[in-house]
C-alpha cells in the first residue's frame, strides 16, 4: 500500500504561508511527517506549490478536507499506487 501523499495547491504567495502553516500544524497534531512543501523543482510555475506528506493517501485526503483545502485545486498523484 502506498505510504505517501502528494498534492499541489494553487494560491497567492501570502496564502501559501498560511496554508503551509495550517498543514504543518495539523501534521504535528497527528504525528505525520511532512516530506516537503515547496515550489515546483523544475521550471518556474508561479503560485503553485507541491507537498508530500508521509501518510496513506486516504488519510491525506481527509486531512486536507478537514482543513477545507480541497477547493483550491489539489491533485492526488495515483501513478505510484
Amino acid at each position: 500500500m502506498k505510504k505517501d501523499f502528494y498534492f499541489t495547491i494553487y494560491l497567492t504567495e501570502s496564502e501559501h504561508s498560511i496554508v503551509e502553516w495550517m498543514i504543518r500544524e495539523e501534521c504535528i497534531k497527528r504525528n505525520i511527517n511532512i516530506l516537503y512543501y515547496r515550489r515546483f523543482k523544475t521550471g518556474h510555475v508561479g503560485c503553485y506549490r507541491e507537498c508530500k506528506i508521509d501518510v496513506e493517501p486516504i488519510i491525506g485526503q481527509q486531512l486536507l478536507k478537514n482543513l477545507d483545502i480541497t477547493g483550491w485545486g489539489n491533485y492526488w498523484n495515483d501513478s505510484h499506487i
